[in-house]
């Protein structure tokens, strides 16, 4: 199923399950679609989602976590720090807050207004990154237009680009 969740007006966790079963706790408003649910948020949300659901989030007002869903998650804004642990291929157009990836499948974002890290994720693509870039232990290409701050590149095991850094780099 695909799930989707149009705003969350506060801290949003989606963690995936072992049930088939979507089950939400919080302040929510849900309608069941052709393809799953569309779920909005008043305030905090905590969301369980089957393993493999898909994912699409519009807008996250506070901070995100993502743990343990394979399925693809796409991600609009999030104004507060966002975190994936064990996700699938993830896309994130902001993060307004710091991001932090760990044994994500692949990951695409287009700016972090804060810090970047990634550990054990499969390619990594970053446009813009207004802090410090830290990747460890990436099992494929790996991209980044532009960091203001340090990039720091370790245990890389693709292509690496890098068009500009605006403070030390390692790699």
């Amino acid at each position: 199923p695909q799930i989707l969740v149009g705003a969350c007006d506060g801290d949003l966790i989606v963690r995936g399950g072992s049930e088939p079963t979507l089950l939400v706790r919080g302040d929510y408003e849900v309608e069941e679609t052709a393809e799953g649910y569309r779920l909005a948020g008043r305030g905090d949300l905590r969301i369980v989602v089957p393993t493999a659901a898909g994912v699409n989030v519009e807008e996250v007002s506070g901070n995100l976590m993502v743990k343990g869903v394979t399925g693809a998650c796409v991600i609009g804004r999030v104004y507060g720090d966002a975190v994936l642990t064990e996700a699938g291929p993830a896309r994130i157009d902001a993060v307004h807050g710091a991001l932090s990836a760990r044994g994500a499948q692949s990951l695409a974002v287009g700016e972090v207004h804060g810090d970047a890290s990634a550990r054990r994720t499969g390619g990594l693509a970053l446009r813009a990154v207004y802090g410090d870039c830290a990747a460890r232990s990436i099992s494929g290409p790996v991209t980044i237009e532009e960091v203001s701050g340090d990039v720091d590149l370790r245990g890389i095991e693709g292509d690496v680009a890098v068009g500009r850094a605006h403070g030390s780099a390692y790699v």
